[in-house]
């Protein structure tokens, strides 16, 4: 399998760094590097995306990924860097939350495949009767609030999880810092929408 290193133009890395990132992805716990990609925080600072190669178990997909702050790639050096700890390898500084795994599902929305990102502890059976009535316009709404915010479009979805029977659907948002939500139940074959939010990093 071999390593895909994709920084773009400005944010070139020597051999020995490159190797020197592999290293440290081993040390905290990914052994295997599929991807090396290029990262932009908040605050503008720059740092490396590192995932390992999908996989997929039925409509399952997960990967485990992390991400190193690059200490000279920085919007503003006389500041604390806002995502990295101090511990410094190098150049790299890594990030607070250094390995995580992620997980997907796919669903059928109108006839086209799409993967959401989806908890383990998701019964897929009631996402799929989720978007079965949603699909099928069995969609009721709380307030007027929900009726008019709550707008369920197959090209913005992102997530969805179900935790304690409530539906929990996750949207993009046109500041990529923020997402939308909505939260919801199932109600025999339809699908009552309670509630909808944006969130903000």
């Amino acid at each position: 399998m071999a390593l895909k290193v994709n920084l773009g133009k400005d944010r070139q890395l020597s051999s020995n760094e490159l190797r020197q990132i592999v290293r440290i992805a081993h040390g905290i716990g990914i052994q295997r590097v599929a991807s090396i990609g290029l990262v932009t925080g908040q605050t503008g600072d720059h740092g490396v995306f590192i995932t390992t190669e999908e996989k997929r178990e039925g409509r399952r997909v997960s990967r485990r990924e992390m991400t190193l702050w690059h200490e000279q790639w920085r919007a503003n050096n006389q500041r604390p860097h806002a995502f990295a700890t101090t511990n410094i390898a190098g150049p790299f500084l890594q990030d607070r939350a250094p390995v995580r795994t992620r997980h997907w599902a796919m669903f059928t929305l109108h006839g086209k495949e799409v993967r959401l990102e989806c908890p383990l502890d998701t019964d897929l059976r009631i996402a799929d009767k989720v978007f079965e009535a949603w699909t099928a316009g069995r969609v009721d709404y709380k307030t007027a609030s929900a009726r008019e915010k709550a707008k369920l479009r197959t090209e913005v979805l992102t997530s969805i999880g179900v935790l304690n029977g409530t539906v929990y659907i996750g949207m993009r948002h046109s500041d990529p810092w923020c997402s939308n939500s909505i939260q919801g139940q199932l109600n025999g074959g339809r699908f009552l929408v309670e509630a909808e939010s944006t969130a903000c990093m």
